[in-house]
């Protein structure tokens, strides 16, 4: 599961592959035989309600526009469970 800290280093790892110019791709896989259950709903207490919500949310979303931003083209190496953000 990605924790809020995973969804920011995700975005920031893909904006530092943009200014990398001898990355040709970029594969996204899971450990553990499994892709990615999807974000870890044990924040969700803390880190999606009240004013926290929307800084989560936007680290959620910088890491999607990331992906789907990356200058590189970008594979899911998707092997067993695939949930949630993982699956998006």
């Amino acid at each position: 599961a990605l924790t809020e800290r995973m969804w920011r280093d995700l975005a920031a790892t893909l904006d530092a592959i943009d200014h990398e110019p001898d990355v040709r791709a970029v594969v996204l896989s899971g450990t553990g035989g499994n892709f990615c259950a999807g974000a870890d709903i044990g924040e969700f207490e803390t880190a999606r309600k009240g004013e926290r919500a929307a800084i989560y949310e936007e680290a959620n979303s910088s890491a999607f526009r990331a992906v789907r931003d990356c200058k590189v083209p970008t594979i899911a190496a998707i092997d067993g469970i695939c949930f949630g953000g993982g699956f998006g």
